[in-house]
């Protein structure tokens, strides 16, 4: 009788670690990105719109004149090496170079000999950083989304909840 030849069988190994790693690492990439915009929308909107000529009083975000302020004001995640880690940051802030007067409206400025208060609008004393980072919002809009991505792969039964 003739020989039956064997039937191959190829085995991989899939590394579940890796993948769930990167499968965070997406998660928290997107929840920044989504916490980020939102923060923008804030300081968007703590800019009031004044009336022709009308400036903002000291330590109040500044008054929308032109709208070009208003429109530099961005946020973009990025991805760090760090020392063994690596690290994602959130970064929430005017872009460089579109309204340079935003730095002396933030801090305020004594340039030629002209005292200017401060109006904050994205810095520490600004109403939607003690919104976002004193106050805490940025933490539970985080875990409000870490909460949604660990139902989502309970109920894809890729694992086991962690509380």
């Amino acid at each position: 009788m003739a020989r039956k030849p064997k039937a191959k069988v190829n085995v991989e190994v899939f590394d579940s670690t890796k993948a769930y790693a990167k499968f965070l690492e997406k998660g928290i990439a997107f929840g920044l990105r989504r916490s980020g915009i939102k923060w923008e929308r804030d300081i968007r909107k703590s800019m009031k719109k004044g009336k022709a000529g009308e400036r903002s009083k000291k330590g109040e975000p500044p008054a929308v004149q032109t709208g070009a302020l208003r429109k530099s004001i961005r946020s973009a995640v990025v991805f760090r090496a760090g020392a063994g880690v690596d690290q994602m940051v959130l970064k929430v802030g005017q872009i460089k170079g579109v309204a340079p007067y935003g730095k002396w409206l933030e801090g305020g400025s004594e340039e030629y000999n002209v005292p200017f208060e401060a109006r904050p609008f994205v810095g520490p004393d600004s109403e939607p950083w003690k919104k976002w980072v004193d106050g805490g919002q940025l933490r539970k809009d985080l875990m409000a989304l870490w909460k949604k991505v660990l139902n989502k792969q309970k109920n894809l039964g890729k694992g086991k909840r962690v509380k």
